[in-house]
């Protein structure tokens, strides 16, 4: 078990969320004055959720994981459902400390690799602590530095 307290936000399985979406693709501009019917509706749950009861959210902190298009204040979606593969972006907690890194098969062992040069990569041995939390499905970045200002209590 894993102490201390951890900025995890589980999906309320009741909410039902969906939003107008427009069924025009738009390359940077507004959709069409004219677009005064929508013919779908998106649910982000749906869109962003494979896994409602084991889907947790977290903030990304430090840069190692940039280079990935993952961001210090990003909010991660984490399945804790999905199996990871060579490749995927992981959640682990390794002797003390959680991390955000690629997951690489390497035989039977594994590394965690960062996506900065700058960061060596972890491989655990037999004698660390470490569990693999789950995978990252999709990170959130909030170009308008709302959730940012939310999450440090202003």
């Amino acid at each position: 078990m894993v102490a201390g307290t951890y900025d995890f936000f589980c999906l309320n399985t009741q909410t039902k969320e969906f939003y107008p979406l427009s069924p025009l693709r738009i390359p940077a501009g507004f959709p069409s004055p004219a677009d005064d019917h929508r013919e779908e509706v998106l649910s982000l749950s749906k869109l962003l959720i494979d896994h409602p009861a084991s889907t947790v959210f977290a903030w990304a902190e430090g840069r190692s994981m940039e280079g990935a298009g993952i961001y210090d204040g990003d909010l991660l979606v984490i399945d804790k459902a999905k199996s990871p593969q060579d490749g995927d972006i992981v959640i682990a907690y390794i002797n003390g400390d959680w991390t955000c890194k690629f997951y690489k098969k390497q035989g039977k062992a594994v590394a965690l690799v960062s996506a900065s040069q700058y960061y060596e990569p972890i491989h655990p041995r037999p004698e660390d602590e470490w569990l693999l939390f789950g995978v990252v499905t999709f990170s959130v970045r909030d170009l308008g530095n709302r959730l940012a200002h939310q999450r440090k209590g202003a």
